[in-house]
Parts: C-alpha cells; sequence; structure tokens
C-alpha cells in the first residue's frame, strides 16, 4: 500500500523524528528534488539524513578540508551534487 504525501507532510516526518536536521526551506528543496528524480520512492527520513547535509560554505569548508583557493561549490559539483541552497547553506548529498 502506498501513500502519496505534500511537502508539508514531507517536513512533517522530518519534525518528529529528526527535528534539527536540515532547515524548512532546505527541506523543500529536497522535496522538490524527491519529486522530480523518482515520484514513487518510499520517504526514509533517515537514510536521507545519512545521505544529504545542510550547511553554511564554512561549515562544508571545515568538513572537507578546503581551503580559501578551493570553491566549495566546485568542490560538491565534483563530489557529488548539490540539491538546492539557500540564503546562508547549500543542501548536497554528501561526498
Amino acid at each position: 500500500m502506498k501513500q502519496t504525501i505534500n511537502l508539508s507532510q514531507f517536513r512533517d516526518e522530518f519534525q518528529a523524528i529528526r527535528p534539527n536536521n536540515f532547515s524548512y526551506e532546505g527541506l523543500e528543496h529536497l522535496f522538490n528534488y524527491f519529486e522530480e528524480c523518482d515520484p514513487d520512492c518510499e520517504l526514509d527520513v533517515i537514510a536521507i539524513c545519512c545521505d544529504f547535509s545542510e550547511m553554511t560554505e564554512l561549515e562544508i569548508r571545515d568538513a572537507y578540508g578546503l581551503d580559501d583557493s578551493q570553491s566549495t561549490t566546485e568542490y560538491l559539483q565534483k563530489n557529488g551534487f548539490i540539491v538546492g541552497t539557500t540564503k546562508t547553506t547549500v543542501i548536497f548529498q554528501n561526498c
């Protein structure tokens, strides 16, 4: 049996299981990504939290040991992909 969920329900599932993993806007980027990529996929909040991150540019630099000469965007595009951006963060598949 399948259940189709909307963006609000998607956010609610994250709020119930992993409330601080992604921002409100970050969850919208993830929802749109999964809707476009595979609209029939099964929602697994824990797996998404393991496979995707939302960080500031500085957090990305620290997490991946990038120096000032390396672009975080170029690094993420080369080693994975960017799902979306907010005013202060990048939502991406973990490298």
